[in-house]
This record gives C-alpha cells, structure tokens and sequence, in this order.
C-alpha cells in the first residue's frame, strides 16, 4: 500500500516531466508512450512481488531434490535417495550441527589414521608400542609413548579439529543465517524496491530479483557440499581399509 502510494506521486511528478519534455539524457526526451508501459509494469510487479518470491523458493527446493538426488545415485546411495532428501530439505541447526560434526570427524579421523598411525603418534589410543621418538633409548621411548603418544599429542590434535569444526558450524550457520534474513528483508521491502521502476531511466527489477536468487542458492549448494564431503569421507575411509 504504500508503494502504492508513492507510485501515485511518481505518477504526477512524470506527468509534469511528460509536459515540460523534461530530458532524461541529452538524447532521450519523455514522453507518454515511454512512462506509461514502465508504470503498468511496476504496478504489476509489486502486487505479483511476494507470489515470485514464493515461486522461486518452490524453484530452489526443487532445484535442491534434484542435486540431492543426482549426487546420492552418483555416490551410490540410490536407496536413500528419499531419505537424504528428508533430511537436507527439513535441517535445522540440529542436523546442520550433526552434519558438521560428523562428517569433519570422519575426515579428520581417515586422515589421522592415514598419516599419524604409521608414524606411531596414535599408538598409544590403538594400543601399540612404537613410540614417537626412536633415536634416544628404550626409557625415553616409553616416556614419549606414555606421555606425547598416550596423552599429549592425540588430545591436541582432538581440541584443534573440534575447534576448527566448531569454527566451520558457526560459518556456515551465519552464512545460512544471512541470507534467510536478506531474504526477507527482499520480500517485506521488495515493493518499495520495485517502485523505482516507475522512474524512467531506472531499472529496480533485476537488481531486486538478483538479490534473492543469489540468497536462495546458498540452501542448495551448502547441502551439495555437504553430500559431497561425506561422500569423499567414505571413499576415503574405504581406502584405508583397503590399505
């Protein structure tokens, strides 16, 4: 309504332009067949600005069942198709903070088991004997096993990924928080916006539809990245298995 109502001043200020030929550039005069088609269309787009809004987030879940879908049948998670889909169009900050967790966990377990073990840093969490010092003698061997294998080393490592897991969480629960809060803010504002669009010379529309496309494509495109780090997680935990 009160885009309306400004649309209504617009109006009158380019009836006076329309009769004073008022230049909009050295080049370009007003006229009557140029403002009105422009008024027409914004009137248009700021009573269908919410109904567009709400086509779009259709569109994005859309868009996002069927990502889900192309990477989990890729992956070779056919069967849990309908059940990825669940869980990645429904998250709240519980599963975001899960799929976080858990999948930063995996991969930092393959890697820790894949580059530490064989160097017997973890020996003393899976039990074996190699210490991580070998040029001093077996007394000092054993200390390092107990204090830097044991305790010291895998602790560290343990507080620096749940720090840094913690960290990505926070950002992405921020990023994802944002662009909700943007996308709102596009649709309660979006007809004041638009109503610049009655201006000659002015073009509101792409920039305001730009802003919530780019704010909704950041829902789909965290879930591919997620599908696709858990993915690598286990390609990578089966390769450890096999070595």
């Amino acid at each position: 309504n009160i885009a309306y109502i400004v649309i209504t001043l617009i109006m009158v200020v380019i009836g006076f332009m329309v009769i004073f030929r008022m230049k909009i550039d050295p080049k370009t005069v007003i006229s009557v067949q140029a403002a009105i088609p422009k008024i027409v269309l914004t009137l248009i787009l700021i009573t269908l600005s919410y109904p567009i809004v709400g086509f779009l987030i259709d569109l994005m879940y859309l868009v996002m069942a069927i990502v889900i879908g192309i990477i989990a049948q890729g992956s070779g998670q056919s069967a849990r198709i309908a059940e990825l889909q669940s869980l990645y169009m429904n998250a709240d900050m519980g599963n975001l903070f899960w799929l976080t967790f858990s999948t930063g966990a995996q991969i930092g377990t393959n890697w820790a088991v894949k580059n530490l073990l064989p160097l017997g840093i973890l020996s003393g969490i899976t039990g074996g004997g190699v210490g991580a010092v070998t040029s001093v003698s077996i007394a000092t061997i054993s200390l390092n096993n107990i204090f830097f294998g044991f305790w010291a080393i895998p602790l560290i490592l343990v507080l620096l990924l749940v720090l840094g897991l913690l960290f990505t969480y926070i950002r992405i629960f921020m990023l994802l928080l944002n662009s909700y809060i943007q996308l709102t803010i596009s649709v309660i504002l979006g007809p004041l916006q638009l109503m610049t669009e009655a201006i000659p010379g002015r073009s509101a529309f792409s920039d305001w539809i730009m802003t919530v496309m780019a704010n909704l494509v950041v829902f789909p495109a965290t879930a591919a990245i997620f599908m696709f780090a858990s993915f690598m997680a286990q390609v990578s935990s089966d390769t450890n298995q096999l070595l």
